[in-house]
């Protein structure tokens, strides 16, 4: 977002809707191809496709939980006063 504009509706983070959009369909593809798999092959739990969709599923629980004990773990150990994340964002960055 440049300073000499007013922000645009919807704008938080500076990003154009269309890499915004693309990035979040690219992002969503892999998860729901895996439940599509996983929900297709339920009545073989013991088949290739629904060990491996449901492997995928746990990998990406897994992830989840893990971005979410490092980022409360970093904001734990933040000293007192320092700026949160959103804080440090370009959109709320403020000219020195």
């Amino acid at each position: 977002m440049s300073e000499d504009r007013p922000p645009e509706r919807g704008e938080f983070s500076g990003i154009r809707a269309l890499p915004f959009a693309a990035a979040t369909a690219l992002g969503s593809v892999p998860g729901t191809a895996a439940y599509i798999t996983a929900e297709a092959t339920a009545n073989d739990p013991t088949s290739l496709a629904f060990l491996i969709s449901a492997s995928v599923i746990a990998l990406f629980c897994a992830g989840s939980l893990y971005t979410l004990w490092h980022t409360s773990r970093r904001a734990r150990s933040a000293p007192a006063g320092a700026a949160s994340p959103a804080e440090c964002t370009s959109a709320n960055a403020r000219p020195v």
